[in-house]
């Protein structure tokens, strides 16, 4: 009997010794998840993410990097040449104008996105059209606001004068186009806002 108390005895004690290892097998494999390691994970895949975020052009980044490209095939030398510089201004054809750039294009894009997210309408009549000039100095302040031609309806027209004003300053007008920005003219029609 004693023998066979004994043999159990070291059974229950190898199969509690099973126990234990099998347990420290999973721990090893799955182990219990410590609140500090996972917050720096967390932290460590969040720096990850704004890095590639970072890295990814952005829009006006991809834009500028167009335009370049762009000039350099028909104005840059090296290509046929035939069709000319970028330019805006009248007349038809290529090179009828003056010829433009990334920074312009650029600041130009924010300008109009600043004054457009500026401008508020509760008016619901979508046939409303005005245009407003103004003057950009070259520190990007805006000047000497006024509506050229107006919609028939004075409160849409002062919110899009108030659209312009509030938008001032724009930032530093690049050296190159401070001409162009000494007179600008923007249509605001209202069916363009946002619903």
């Amino acid at each position: 009997k004693k023998a066979e108390e004994a043999k159990k005895a070291e059974e229950a004690k190898k199969a509690e010794e099973a126990k234990k290892a099998d347990a420290a097998r999973k721990a090893k494999v799955n182990p219990t998840p410590d609140p500090a390691a996972t917050r720096d994970r967390q932290i460590a895949e969040a720096i990850k993410r704004r890095a590639a975020e970072a890295a990814t052009p952005s829009a006006d980044d991809q834009i500028a990097s167009a335009v370049q490209r762009r000039a350099a095939q028909i104005g840059g030398g090296g290509g046929n040449g035939a069709q000319g510089p970028l330019s805006t201004g009248p007349g038809s054809g290529a090179g009828g104008g003056t010829i433009i750039g990334a920074e312009y294009i650029l600041y130009k894009r924010r300008m109009e996105t600043r004054i457009r997210d500026a401008w508020v309408w509760p008016g619901a009549d979508e046939s409303l059209e005005s245009v407003v000039r103004f003057s950009v100095t070259p520190e990007g302040n805006i000047r000497d606001v006024r509506t050229t031609r107006g919609s028939g309806d004075q409160a849409y027209d002062a919110s899009a004068e108030r659209a312009v004003q509030s938008a001032s300053p724009l930032g530093v007008v690049p050296e190159r186009y401070h001409q162009e920005f000494a007179d600008v003219e923007m249509t605001f029609r209202a069916r363009d806002l946002p619903q």
